[in-house]
């Protein structure tokens, strides 16, 4: 089964797996497969996106007041953090995004700790979303 949709994922050109999807032969072992080889085309920002960087004290309070005035009160909200083993403590956020339909902002987490101004503005910004919004990402 797992061949079957690799190949259909392969010829709808929708999708390439991050590894080899591997085919388990009888007694476990496990024999790579070559089902998906072609990259996928890049990813375009939609039209009238604007992306803003996010580093200072007024950087998060213009985003803090972009978002408090955005209707409906939902937000994207993604990630990234550098990866770690399951034996290693987790490693911090190093980029948050938030995002609505017309704007996306990139919160450069680092950055904005090393200022007791804008760590208490970003606190304050992430607290006020958990109260007001629907957020929208993964594992929240």
């Amino acid at each position: 089964a797992e061949i079957e949709l690799a190949g259909l994922l392969k010829s709808s050109g929708c999708c390439k797996w991050p590894r080899q999807l591997r085919k388990r032969q009888p007694g476990g072992k496990a024999e790579a497969c070559d089902a998906l080889e072609s990259p996928l085309a890049p990813l375009q920002m939609m039209p009238g996106v604007v992306v803003t960087w996010v580093e200072t004290a007024a950087d998060v309070e213009s985003c803090h007041s972009a978002l408090t005035s955005e209707k409906g009160g939902i937000i994207a909200l993604d990630a990234e953090w550098k990866p770690y083993n399951r034996d290693e403590l987790p490693t911090p956020v190093e980029l948050l995004q938030l995002a609505v339909p017309s704007q996306c902002w990139l919160l450069d987490v680092p950055q904005l700790m090393q200022s007791p101004g804008s760590a208490g503005k970003t606190a304050a910004l992430l607290q006020w979303m958990s109260k007001e919004c629907l957020l929208l990402g993964f594992n929240l």
